[in-house]
């Protein structure tokens, strides 16, 4: 609190205009502690120091609010207290599966967005296991960049000779390690695949 209000009596006697002095007033929530009036030109700064004695006070005490009806004080605080555990694991979780932040406010839109993530860092977390059991032993970053090789690209493809629309489905650059991961796990390695060919030049 002093260093702002300190850092706005600098403003005034730097001489910085009215406009200015409100903004950073405004920005440090201080309209009802600061008063900037001008007089003969010049810009005095009115300190309410009952104001700011009384905001002191209350510093650092807040009031905890929830729409949930029956859930006492104490648990309230319980919850309150948890969140930061709550929010630094969902960082990591986050921060290793290199989600971007996505911001929701119902209820449901959260629980969704959660088992999403958590279920996706399951489902690799277990691959990693059973690869390490094997001998294949991969970071959580790495795998993930292993698996995100293996996109394919599927659409028409123009033949320039035969002149036919070939319908394809075919992995872009899928790196070494992904296909013996596919080997390992008894998966078939896709390759490329002509679906059906469609005829352009009908007359």
């Amino acid at each position: 609190m002093d260093r702002r209000v300190a850092e706005v009596k600098q403003a005034v006697t730097d001489g910085e205009s009215l406009e200015d002095v409100l903004k950073l007033i405004s920005k440090y929530n201080l309209k009802r502690a600061l008063k900037p009036i001008e007089e003969g030109g010049k810009l005095k700064l009115e300190v309410n120091e009952t104001g700011i004695a009384a905001r002191k006070e209350h510093y650092g005490f807040f009031t905890l609010f929830t729409d949930h009806r029956g859930v006492s004080a104490e648990e309230i605080i319980a919850i309150y207290k948890s969140r930061n555990l709550v929010e630094e694991g969902f960082r990591a979780l986050k921060s290793d599966s290199k989600i971007d932040p996505v911001y929701h406010s119902k209820d449901m839109r959260i629980e969704t967005h959660t088992v999403l993530v958590v279920a996706g860092y399951l489902i690799t977390s277990l691959l990693r296991a059973i690869l390490n059991r094997s001998g294949m032993e991969y970071s959580f970053g790495g795998l993930k960049d292993a698996i995100k090789s293996g996109n394919a690209v599927e659409g028409f493809y123009e033949h320039e000779q035969l002149r036919n629309r070939l319908y394809i489905y075919r992995p872009v650059k899928p790196m070494a390690d992904l296909e013996a991961i596919f080997r390992e796990l008894k998966i078939k390695v896709p390759t490329f695949d002509v679906k059906e060919v469609i005829p352009t030049n009908i007359s």
